[in-house]
């Protein structure tokens, strides 16, 4: 057994514990975990900016629409699921605050829609992989420093 001294190897040490514990029992985390180099480079406005200028582009101009309107079509709550997954990784804010930031939902629906969205991704849905592709690649063009 090795000395654990420094604070990068006690996180070394609960990464393994973690990757382990996730590949034995095949429990997932909710939100995979940002490195902590990305944590608040973005704030919960820019994100929402970027995401409801990609939701623009779905609507074609439309109607007036943005993730904090309470509407039920499919391609809205995509947009808002992946705004909750990505503000509860690349933030400090907890959920409860990206909730009522986003429209003023509760936590567990802020967890409830995590879980979706990261099994339409796991199970590649299409219209879902096309939503969040185009949301990543806008974050990526506004913020170079980012890695998702």
């Amino acid at each position: 057994m090795t000395d654990i001294t420094t604070e990068d190897d006690i996180e070394e040490v609960i990464g393994a514990f973690k990757e382990d514990f996730f590949n034995r029992f095949g429990i997932y985390p909710l939100v995979s975990y940002a490195p902590k180099q990305n944590k608040d480079k973005v704030t919960l406005a820019e994100l929402e900016s970027i995401v409801n200028d990609c939701l623009w582009t779905v609507y074609k101009g439309r109607f007036p629409i943005g993730i904090r309107e309470r509407c039920r079509k499919r391609e809205l709550i995509i947009h808002r699921q992946y705004f909750f997954k990505l503000a509860a990784s690349l933030t400090s804010h907890t959920l409860a605050e990206i909730g009522y930031f986003a429209g003023g939902y509760d936590h567990s629906t802020v967890t409830s829609s995590i879980k979706v969205i990261t099994t339409l991704i796991d199970i590649r849905n299409s219209p879902t992989l096309i939503i969040t592709n185009r949301i990543k690649y806008e974050l990526q063009i506004r913020h170079k420093d980012i890695v998702i």
